[in-house]
């Protein structure tokens, strides 16, 4: 006899911090702190991430991640001084596998995507997390590259998360993306202050998985940051299991 499962869920989030910095001006990684703690994200894509070089400094990141549970998947863009800059992933559970993807468009800033894989009782989910260019050509550059990505039949379910940095309703790369993921809410998340851009995306494929995606607009996170973060709930319930009686 086939039974179907209790339904489980995922709540999967994308949050460009902006460096830590707020709206203020100040670099406050408790603010941050404080609004990734409220969103309760199994996983959490960040975008602008700065991470020191010397392992053995204080790093916000690490901090965060030890104190809320979270394992960090690291996907530096941009190597300064003393510090790495870029994309990060975290994830209740450790993925089962990790690859980082070049994005970097002539004379532009350097990009990256992160694709991951994670099994959740047998149900497998890719996250691909990304923060896109701000020139049209480069995100189209770039989406070439991520499309055989998310086209992939790799897994039972595809998330495709981060700052997409495209505003134009009906740009070449949303018109892509929708191609893939078919019609899926697009809410504004900035500035965090008076959201009027669609900045930030969580697409999930099949799209049937999506169950609502919600900007999570608070005092903190008004202030802690110029993005809101984009918090979704994802049904990764098996379809069935069969049962014998």
């Amino acid at each position: 006899m086939t039974r179907p499962l209790p339904a489980q869920h995922l709540r999967v989030a994308t949050y460009n911090i902006h460096s830590w910095q707020g709206m203020d001006g100040k670099r406050d990684p408790d603010r941050i702190f404080e609004a990734v703690a409220h969103l309760d994200a199994d996983l959490l894509a960040l975008q602008e991430v700065i991470s020191p070089q010397d392992t053995s400094a204080a790093c916000p990141l690490r901090e965060m991640a030890s104190r809320q549970g979270y394992h960090v998947t690291y996907g530096h863009t941009l190597l300064r001084q003393d510090s790495h800059y870029g994309n990060a992933l975290l994830s209740r559970k450790e993925p089962v596998r990790v690859l980082r993807h070049d994005l970097s468009f002539p004379e532009r800033e350097p990009r990256g995507a992160l694709e991951t894989i994670f099994s959740y009782d047998g149900v497998t989910v890719k996250a691909v997390a990304t923060h896109l260019g701000l020139n049209p050509k480069e995100r189209a550059y770039q989406m070439d590259r991520l499309f055989p990505l998310l086209a992939a039949k790799d897994a039972d379910i595809t998330l495709f998360l981060g700052d997409f940095n495209d505003w134009y309703a009906w740009s070449a790369v949303r018109r892509r993306i929708r191609g893939l993921f078919g019609p899926q809410p697009q809410p504004r998340t900035f500035p965090s202050i008076f959201p009027i851009l669609a900045l930030d995306k969580v697409h999930v494929r099949p799209t049937s998985r999506l169950e609502e995606v919600t900007p999570i607009r608070t005092d903190k996170t008004k202030k802690a940051s110029d993005h809101l973060p984009l918090v979704a709930t994802v049904d990764i319930t098996q379809e069935s299991a069969s049962n014998a009686d």
